[in-house]
């Protein structure tokens, strides 16, 4: 019986994985493995809270209150709120090791552009939502 380099490929990669299942934790647990603990995020007097994105010491995203929908940034346990100036609404949905920070906002023409934020400046974006890539990313 003649096996092709591919077969014994999938054979061998089968047999790894399946010899593994008895070595890991259980997947209904998995932060067990790994120490990992899970906590509430809410920003004060907000509404909405969301979490978008996270580095090894920061945590970014948006919340809602009763005067529209904000970015913030968590860190230290202190909630900064961010708004891209003008805009109506602000969202941050990425935060890199330097606390360099991107996301979107809605300007008064309630058109979506992008932002990216680094030590103290604001850069936004000309592109609106149209554009498939009208979002910033600082990674």
């Amino acid at each position: 019986m003649k096996f092709s380099a591919i077969r014994i490929f999938v054979v061998f990669v089968l047999v790894c994985f399946v010899t593994q299942l008895g070595t890991r934790p259980a997947l209904a647990d998995p932060g067990r493995r790994f120490g990992f603990t899970f906590e509430t995020i809410d920003v004060p007097g907000a509404t909405t809270t969301r979490a978008l994105g996270i580095n090894s010491h920061e945590i970014v995203g948006l919340f809602e209150d009763t005067k529209g929908t904000h970015g913030f940034i968590l860190s230290k346990n202190i909630f900064t709120r961010f708004d891209v100036p003008g805009a109506l609404s602000t969202f941050v949905t990425a935060v890199n090791a330097r606390g360099d920070m991107a996301g979107g906002y809605v300007d008064a023409q309630h058109t979506l552009h992008g932002f990216f934020f680094r030590d103290g400046v604001s850069r936004t974006t000309s592109r609106s939502r149209n554009d498939p890539n009208y979002l910033a990313s600082p990674m």
